[in-house]
């Protein structure tokens, strides 16, 4: 990130505290391949590779990481209402780009698990700037959060399929798909929450730079996270679906 020659580390592109809150007691993760016949299995590693430096690893744990990977895990500050999850004293800037480190990281991985992300070289350079200049602003003019929208969603299931300790306990890999509007969008899910990026052009200068979108993160003191159901999201439900049918299989082969 830092562009120097010091030595690379092994490098999480989602931080090492969700990996290791998702373990639990039992030090393990589940891992699931949506390609059919591959079954369940269970590993103790985590998704990590040579990328960054002991100095870049550092800068985004102390500038990002220690306050994006604890908003949701505090229990303090936090209103729940029938529609939405609010959280006071939220910090904006610091959530948007700890998010944005996520989906560069991805872009610039070469773990399979990630390969659906991808980022022209110009656009993976402004993330990173950003990132490491700890600013939406890229120039005098111009926001990266106007054409680059983070939403944010507490997933639910009403039908009862999933229970929410099922939906909280899955971390998905990065989907890519489009918008009805042909915008492409990359989002995850982690700790029970959807985390949604989308590309936008807007209609005009004025459009980009006023419009929002459902559930985007607002640079406001407060939080609000809207509820959505694990259906409005098709990949996201066939993910859990596949993963639901072979836990399911693996329990019975035991």
């Amino acid at each position: 990130m830092c562009d120097s020659l010091d030595e690379l580390q092994e490098s999480h592109i989602i931080p090492r505290s969700i990996f290791k809150s998702l373990k639990r007691k039992s030090g393990q993760l589940a891992k699931v391949n949506g390609v059919s016949g591959v079954p369940l299995i269970k590993e103790n590693s985590d998704l990590k590779e040579l990328l960054l430096c002991k100095n870049c690893e550092q800068f985004l744990s102390a500038n990002y990481e220690q306050y994006g990977t604890r908003l949701f895990k505090n229990p303090n500050g936090v209103t729940k209402k029938e529609n939405h999850i609010e959280f006071s004293d939220f910090e904006y800037e610091k959530y948007y780009l700890y998010l944005i480190s996520i989906l560069w990281r991805a872009s610039v991985s070469t773990l399979d698990e990630y390969s659906e992300v991808w980022l022209p070289s110009e656009l993976s350079d402004i993330l990173k700037d950003c990132v490491k200049n700890k600013t939406v602003h890229i120039n005098e003019n111009l926001r990266i959060d106007n054409f680059l929208r983070v939403s944010v969603f507490r997933l639910v299931d009403n039908t009862g399929t999933l229970t929410d300790q099922i939906i909280k306990g899955i971390l998905t890999t990065i989907i890519c798909t489009k918008n009805s509007i042909g915008e492409t969008e990359y989002y995850f899910s982690v700790d029970g929450f959807l985390i949604k990026y989308t590309f936008t052009v807007g209609k005009n200068e004025l459009d980009v730079q006023t419009s929002k979108n459902i559930g985007q993160l607002d640079n406001a003191t407060v939080l609000k996270v809207l509820k959505k159901e694990v259906t409005d999201f098709p990949e996201l439900t066939d993910l859990f679906k596949n993963l639901i049918k072979k836990a399911k299989s693996r329990s019975t082969n035991i």
